[in-house]
């Protein structure tokens, strides 16, 4: 899913089952995490893995009740037709990405020094 170019959508898709993997080509640190909606302003990029039931969905772009942004789309992005093929459906597993020695994970480090 690609965002736009001048402003931000909120993508969510009622009734379906939405995992996020990446965002901006980035794996997410422990992956597929459940998701209701996204937040994506210009230029974003998330990889979403969706499973619905049979039946036609609404990828749409909406505001949280109460959410004030002045340049946000509210418009249906993608409609989705889900088709029983009688496949066996397979629960996901989830998994860590070994990122490089470069790319360190500072989420939990405590700072030595302030500037």
């Amino acid at each position: 899913l690609f965002s736009s170019i001048d402003v931000a959508i909120s993508p969510m898709l009622a009734g379906c089952q939405t995992k996020l993997l990446a965002k901006d080509g980035i794996y997410l640190h422990q992956a597929p995490r459940d998701v209701t909606r996204g937040f994506m302003g210009p230029g974003n990029r998330a990889d979403w893995l969706i499973s619905c039931p049979p039946g036609t969905w609404q990828l749409e772009s909406k505001k949280k009740e109460g959410q004030a942004l002045k340049f946000h789309c509210e418009a249906p992005l993608v409609t989705i037709v889900a088709v029983d093929r009688n496949d066996v459906a397979c629960e996901l597993p989830t998994f860590s990405v070994a990122r490089p020695c470069y790319v360190v994970d500072l989420r939990q480090a405590v700072p030595t020094n302030s500037l």
